[in-house]
């Protein structure tokens, strides 16, 4: 592991002094670079101890974890993110090392320029503001309003009972798609929406010492879900 860094190491800095190899960099399909830092990173990753224990166990993930091996690793593919900041690879990896050093307010900083689309906002939206607001209530201060995409998909979402996927289906002239397409998403926003509000009910009811003896498969609301999403329950 430590001759795959070393090597991979040597050939990034070799790239990184050839200024006429970094001036054709950007007519290739993909920065080499950008492979080679993940190479590099994920090998200290690995070097470190990150992601080697038992899953089931409840010790603190960093626990076991060689902390310069991990920093080097973060510097690392964070260097190259700045270089290139349109690889959402190296972002998202980014982003969930960030969190897992508690850099709760950078991993935001990261995720925001992604531009991530929801397709269930109305499930996982209002679950997603409460409890960040917990864990990092700074990031809803500031000029620009945190909940900003989630006002916009309500806005939009609850004005226009119509996909939208219809009117691309219109476009692309797939007929025979429309016919489903309104059932489906129907189903597909109440089902979400019932299945986060019976799995919020008994967390709840357990947070409070109480205890719900129907369980969520054979509650009277899980009966009015599609049939293809029961046995999942």
């Amino acid at each position: 592991m430590r001759g795959i860094i070393v090597d991979s190491a040597d050939i990034y800095q070799q790239l990184n002094t050839d200024s006429a190899l970094v001036n054709k960099l950007p007519d290739l399909d993909k920065d080499p670079r950008v492979d080679l830092a993940l190479v590099v990173g994920t090998s200290l990753l690995k070097l470190a101890g990150l992601g080697a224990g038992n899953p089931k166990n409840l010790q603190p993930p960093l626990r076991d974890v060689e902390p310069h091996l991990l920093l080097q690793a973060i510097l690392i593919i964070d260097t190259q993110l700045k270089q290139t900041p349109s690889d959402n690879g190296l972002r998202l990896l980014l982003i969930r090392l960030y969190l897992l050093l508690g850099a709760a307010s950078y991993a935001d900083q990261l995720w925001t320029p992604m531009g991530v689309k929801r397709t269930i906002q109305d499930a996982l939206s209002p679950l997603f503001f409460d409890r960040i607001s917990t864990l990092s209530p700074g990031l809803f201060q500031g000029t620009k309003p945190y909940m900003i995409l989630l006002n916009q998909y309500y806005n939009s979402s609850l004005r226009d009972d119509c996909p939208v996927r219809i009117w691309d289906a219109f476009s692309s002239g797939s007929y025979t798609s429309i016919l489903d397409m309104s059932e489906y998403d129907n189903q597909l926003r109440r089902s979400c929406t019932l299945m986060m509000t019976l799995v919020e009910q008994h967390r709840a009811a357990r947070a409070f010492g109480g205890k719900i003896d129907v369980e969520i498969a054979d509650t009277p609301l899980a009966c009015k879900l599609p049939r293809t999403l029961q046995p999942v329950l």
